[in-house]
């Protein structure tokens, strides 16, 4: 099992370098300040964030995107790369809740 210190040291660097620079600033930036106050569980839930697609995490992050906890929604959909995909996202609570971590961490700095 990785250690939390590890583990905080991997989602840090992961956080600023995904290949998406508008990403690489905004997770870098939730990362730096609020990394260290996350819990075991919230860590293990962030992990699960960096883990989804670029173009949804930050749609979700600027708030086009529904996503909400553990519901699963019956909305419109939208082709990216040829497949289909649901604008509205079901994802785990603790998922969720880290997001709106992320939004709310960075919407006075980058007026998201």
């Amino acid at each position: 099992m990785i250690k939390e210190t590890e583990l905080r040291k991997m989602l840090m660097h992961r956080s600023k370098n995904r290949g998406c620079k508008e990403l690489d600033i905004i997770l870098g930036y939730f990362a730096e300040h609020c990394l260290d106050s996350l819990g075991h569980g919230e860590l293990l839930a962030y992990v699960d964030v960096l883990a989804m697609d670029d173009l949804l995490l930050y749609d979700a992050i600027l708030g086009r995107l529904n996503i909400r906890p553990s519901l699963k929604l019956d909305g419109e959909s939208i082709i990216v790369c040829g497949e289909i995909v649901d604008l509205n996202i079901e994802v785990s609570e603790e998922v969720y809740k880290v997001i709106e971590a992320i939004k709310g961490s960075c919407s006075a700095v980058f007026l998201i």
